[in-house]
């Protein structure tokens, strides 16, 4: 074939493929920045490092990946290539209670596109200090969290904590919070507003709703605090506003992958949940006082 052809037979080939080709590649790349993980960090007894589904779920901290007792990325902690326990102020995140584990399946339940953050801040749930959910908070911002889940709450309180509280909201990173039951005395509720970090306006702080009845669980921690409530009739996910709490930070996961490049603030996926909601429950302490339900079915 005579060149003077040829050639503009060939750039015009070329010029064809090229439109094929960008908008396929383009829409690649966008479902690939999309589908992305949302880091979630869980506060709480750890994780189990046998429940492999839930291991290749943890995300890697690449700066410090070698378990080889040098602080690789100058954290200040030692070969945390998965998390820290600030329990026994060391790398050693699994799980002796179970309680943690099944929040994080509670949370890839409802959204398995996560990266989690294990931090484990006590061996069964007690005896939490303030200055370790300060550590554990800063911990996970430094990681990237852009969701933390803390399923309890503890009566010690710390001015230190406001400008932790305050970091979050200024960075628009979610913290969800259990509303809980009693403390010490999980049969006798008590106001949110002497529970740390319940008692701060900037978390979603959520209950557990009965399951046939327009109310939040008889043994609910109660208080204007509490943002919403959720009820699920589903077996695989335990009971207790632990796991409210989870639920919503699995739904939390799932709107913040609606909005993959840009600030979503929580007045923004409020807005957008409300639509969910279905009417209105009572605290069993507060009758006066009515929250929003959210059912998930």
């Amino acid at each position: 074939m005579d060149d003077t052809i040829s050639k503009p037979l060939r750039r015009f080939g070329i010029l064809v493929a090229l439109v094929v080709a960008v908008p396929i590649i383009s829409y690649y790349f966008m479902l690939q920045k999309k589908e992305s993980q949302v880091i979630v960090a869980i506060i709480d007894t750890g994780i189990d490092l046998n429940d492999h589904e839930l291991v290749d779920k943890i995300l890697t901290n690449s700066g410090d990946s070698i378990e080889d007792g040098i602080d690789s990325d100058q954290n200040i902690y030692i070969d945390d290539q998965f998390g820290w326990n600030f329990w026994d102020s060391n790398a050693d995140i699994d799980d002796l209670d179970g309680h943690g584990t099944n929040l994080a399946r509670t949370i890839m339940n409802i959204d398995s596109r996560v990266r989690i953050i294990p931090i484990k801040i006590s061996d069964h749930g007690k005896g939490i200090r303030a200055s370790d959910l300060i550590k554990s908070l800063q911990y996970a911002v430094s990681r990237g969290a852009k969701i933390i889940n803390v399923s309890f709450g503890i009566t010690e309180a710390s001015h230190e904590l406001d400008a932790v509280i305050e970091e979050l909201r200024a960075k628009n990173i979610f913290l969800v919070v259990s509303a809980g039951v009693g403390v010490p005395n999980p049969n006798r509720p008590v106001l949110l507003s002497n529970l740390t970090p319940q008692k701060y306006s900037y978390p979603f702080v959520v209950a557990e709703a009965e399951v046939d009845k327009d109310v939040i669980v008889s043994n609910s921690n109660y208080g204007t605090q509490i943002d919403l409530a959720i009820r699920w009739k589903d077996s695989k996910i335990n009971r207790g506003s632990s796991f409210a709490a989870a639920i919503f930070s699995g739904l939390l996961v799932s709107e913040v992958q609606s909005f993959p490049d840009s600030d979503l603030t929580s007045d923004l996926v409020w807005s957008r949940l409300s639509s969910r909601f279905q009417g209105m429950v009572e605290q069993s302490e507060m009758k006066q006082s009515r929250v929003p339900l959210l059912v998930l079915e």
